[in-house]
């Protein structure tokens, strides 16, 4: 696992885009790692990644309260399985 012990990522990703009061997706959320540290500033999030190993290691993960308003499944992203306008963020950052 990567690590960010002084959370650049996230505070980078935080000054970039408002998450407060936002349905976010993950697109490549792997073992959650990322998705755990912005999860409490969204108000939903989920994570999609084709990695079923990585995604169980995400959803065994510890989460604080907000990530029961969101979830993880298993999709390509190239075939996304949710409707136009489902998100007002999209995260696309370690999959490239």
């Amino acid at each position: 696992m990567i690590s960010d012990p002084e959370h650049r990522e996230v505070r980078a990703l935080q000054d970039t885009v408002a998450l407060a009061g936002k349905r976010v997706l993950e697109i490549g959320c792997g073992d959650g790692r990322l998705t755990r540290q912005y999860s409490a500033d969204a108000w939903r999030v989920t994570g999609v990644d084709i990695d079923a190993a990585e995604l169980r290691t995400a959803r065994a993960g510890t989460w604080d309260a907000s990530i029961e308003r969101g979830g993880f499944a298993r999709a390509s992203a190239t075939g996304l399985p949710f409707q136009r306008s489902s998100f007002e963020v999209v995260i696309y950052s370690w999959s490239f």
